[in-house]
C-alpha cells in the first residue's frame, strides 16, 4: 500500500512538472514584440548617457538601418535576452545618475 502512494506521488510530481514546463509560444511572441521597444529605450539611455544635444533622432546613428531592417523573424537568440538585459541596466543607471547642470 505504501509502495502505491509513493509511485502515484512520484508519477504525479513529474505530470506537475511537464505541465508547468510546456512551450508557450504566447510568452515567445511577447518578447518579440517587446524587443523593438527595449532597443529603443537602449538607443535613448546611451543617448542620454552620451549627453549628445546636438542630436535630434531616435538612435542618431547607433542603429545599422540595412542590418536591422534584413533580420530574419527568427526564435529568440541570446543576444537579444543579453541586449533586453543590457538595455534595463542603461535605463536604470540613467536614471539613478543626476543630471549635469551647465
Amino acid at each position: 500500500m505504501t509502495r502505491h502512494i509513493l509511485i502515484l506521488s512520484i508519477v504525479g510530481m513529474v505530470l506537475v512538472s511537464l505541465v508547468n514546463a510546456r512551450y508557450i509560444p504566447e510568452e515567445e511572441l511577447k518578447f518579440k514584440r517587446q524587443l523593438a521597444d527595449m532597443r529603443a529605450a537602449e538607443y535613448r539611455a546611451l543617448m542620454a548617457l552620451s549627453r549628445n544635444i546636438t542630436c535630434t533622432q531616435v538612435a542618431c546613428g547607433l542603429v545599422d538601418i540595412e542590418k536591422s531592417g534584413k533580420k530574419k523573424r527568427s526564435d529568440i537568440s541570446s543576444d537579444d535576452i543579453r541586449r533586453s538585459t543590457l538595455a534595463q541596466r542603461l535605463i536604470r543607471f540613467a536614471a539613478e545618475r543626476p543630471a549635469k547642470t551647465e
